[in-house]
């Protein structure tokens, strides 16, 4: 007899299923509630399942889902009250501040939407023109330009890329 189709006799595949959900989002609130609580791995150290399984359990219960949300506040406003403290590293806060604060999750989504455009911008600028500049130089520059800009800047790019165009010169 051949076997399912997927992943489904994996090894470890049944662990989603044994754990008891409504025990977790309590055991996850309590334990955010804890002033040292700095990252959901510090939570599932000691569970018989990885962080990872958390997109599973978000699936399957509404009540986890509101737990970790709720979970997730706590603990950034723990590692900015220990970055304000002097007990957290700058470097650690950045590197996953994105995960717990969900104002940077805006942030961060908003600027990359911005490049995006500006990138089309200038993508539709030459292609516009008869010819691209040799090797699409000025293109690739202009990206590298991007990088570095900031979402205020919008108006003040448009204008200086104008002003570099083949056409004015």
């Amino acid at each position: 007899m051949a076997g399912t189709k997927g992943n489904q006799n994996a090894v470890g595949h049944e662990a989603y299923n044994k754990v008891d959900l409504d025990k977790e989002a309590d055991a996850l609130i309590e334990w955010s509630e804890k002033p040292d609580s700095t990252s959901l791995q510090q939570f599932t150290y000691h569970k018989d399942y990885l962080l990872a399984s958390f997109d599973h359990f978000v699936k399957r219960s509404d009540r986890f889902r509101a737990a970790l949300i709720k979970a997730k506040e706590r603990i950034a406003f723990n590692r900015e009250r220990l970055l304000h403290e002097g007990k957290f590293h700058q470097a650690s806060f950045n590197k996953s501040a994105h995960v717990y604060d969900c104002l940077m999750k805006k942030q961060d989504r908003d600027d990359f939407v911005f490049k995006t455009e500006v990138q089309e911008q200038i993508k539709h600028k030459y292609s516009q023109q008869s010819a691209l500049p040799p090797n699409n130089q000025n293109l690739i520059n202009d990206s590298k330009e991007i990088e570095s800009l900031d979402p205020g800047a919008i108006q003040s790019e448009a204008t200086s890329v104008d002003q570099t165009s083949p056409e004015t010169i």
